[in-house]
């Protein structure tokens, strides 16, 4: 049954995943030309595509519990079945943005290396210069734990009522400026008992990603314990 979950998710989701790709590859090509036009200064495709992303993975998470909790429920799937489910689309659907993020990126380099065409074809994502698979990684996890977050915020309105969203949604405030903190800062500052650890950037990935796969941890500890005996309206 949870399979099934994961496919009608999915479905959904990788719809509008792809609408939003199409857009975006619109607009692209419209910075382009007037970046040819005025020479304007733009930012590069893979940190838009994230930008993007993460507004639609929010509303993703959010969307999973309003309409899906009731309608899965109407349909006799179990409330383990939903949680298994959705996690597993939330995985497959951050990996598809990703895919799209990165085949923009390749666009964008062929763009401008072989076309000469006026596009910003470096990575910029974090402190992490032009690695690749570092700022992979912060894309998808990032993503991952915005769609948890709004998962999360969904649960408390469902089942905490307006006060309790309310107060998930000051909470993810926090999580968000955390997550910008690891992924996004050109430089990550932590200084420990006089050591300066700015000077390798293997200590910003792992405390980066340490610090992501806690609050994943946090948010699914959190997301369990909101579907446990939680009243279904049918």
């Amino acid at each position: 049954m949870s399979k099934l979950v994961t496919n009608d998710l999915q479905r959904f989701f990788a719809t509008w995943i792809l609408i939003v790709a199409t857009v975006l590859l619109v607009l692209q090509i419209g910075v382009t030309i007037v970046k040819v036009i005025f020479s304007v200064e733009t930012g590069d495709v893979f940190t838009t595509a994230f930008d993007a992303y993460s507004v639609v993975m929010i509303v993703f998470g959010v969307m999973a519990v309003y309409p899906y909790l009731t309608l899965l429920a109407f349909h006799g799937v179990t409330r383990k079945n939903y949680l298994k489910g959705t996690i597993a689309a939330a995985i497959k659907t951050t990996f598809l943005s990703l895919l799209i993020a990165l085949v923009f990126l390749g666009l964008a380099y062929v763009a401008k290396n072989v076309f000469q065409l006026p596009i910003n074809g470096t990575l910029e994502l974090g402190g992490f210069g032009e690695n690749l698979l570092l700022a992979s990684v912060g894309y998808y996890l990032s993503s991952l734990a915005i769609f948890f977050i709004g998962w999360t915020i969904g649960l408390s309105f469902y089942r905490l009522g307006w006060f309790g969203g309310t107060i998930a949604i000051i909470i993810s405030l926090f999580l968000f400026g955390i997550l910008d903190y690891f992924w996004e800062n050109e430089f990550l500052v932590i200084t420990i008992n006089g050591i300066d650890f700015n000077n390798f950037w293997e200590s910003h990935f792992f405390i980066s990603l340490t610090g992501t796969l806690i609050i994943l941890v946090g948010l699914f500890i959190t997301i369990r314990s909101l579907t446990r005996n939680i009243a279904l309206e049918l």
